[in-house]
């Protein structure tokens, strides 16, 4: 006598949970294959602001573009009323520094504008779709988007079902 087991695959068991239990069993997968992550918590904006050093480079210089940043100006209030150029020369070790340096001082410029100060914690206790809100500033490179405000807990809970708002809170 044969024993066989047949054993169902992922595709099979996600097709028979819903959209909670998918997501619950894809978080257990990966724990379960990685291991626990330790998330460290930042400023938001901080965090905004070394996605958009982050692009079409690695870690360790989008790290030392931000440094150099910082180090330069001592503080993004500083950065937002910097000549672009200057900026620019900050961050030139991340490449891409011309084109990010503009990106930056519009977003720094934008925040500041419409909520007055570098506080976007607001965007972690929003119900509808953040991205959209987020592409409004136009320089965030949507597939950093998930990944990093995840971690800043700025998509927390939120739902693609809502309708999105015309204007800013």
């Amino acid at each position: 006598m044969v024993l066989a087991c047949i054993v169902p695959s992922s595709a099979s068991i996600l097709s028979l949970m819903d959209v909670e239990e998918k997501i619950n069993w894809i978080a257990e997968q990966l724990l379960y294959r990685y291991g626990e992550i330790e998330i460290t918590r930042s400023d938001p904006v901080e965090e905004l602001i070394t996605t958009i050093l982050s692009q079409n480079t690695n870690d360790t210089n989008r790290d030392r573009a931000y440094s150099s940043l910082i180090e330069r100006f001592g503080t993004l209030e500083a950065v937002k009323d910097a000549p672009v150029d200057e900026i620019a020369e900050a961050i030139k070790i991340g490449g891409l520094h011309n084109q990010k340096s503009i990106r930056i001082k519009n977003v720094l410029a934008r925040i500041m504008r419409e909520r007055g100060s570098f506080d976007i914690s607001f965007l972690a206790f929003l119900i509808f779709p953040v991205k959209p809100l987020l592409s409004k500033l136009r320089s965030i490179v949507r597939r950093y988007l998930t990944g990093t405000f995840r971690s800043t807990s700025c998509l927390a809970n939120m739902s693609n079902t809502y309708p999105f708002p015309n204007e800013l809170p």
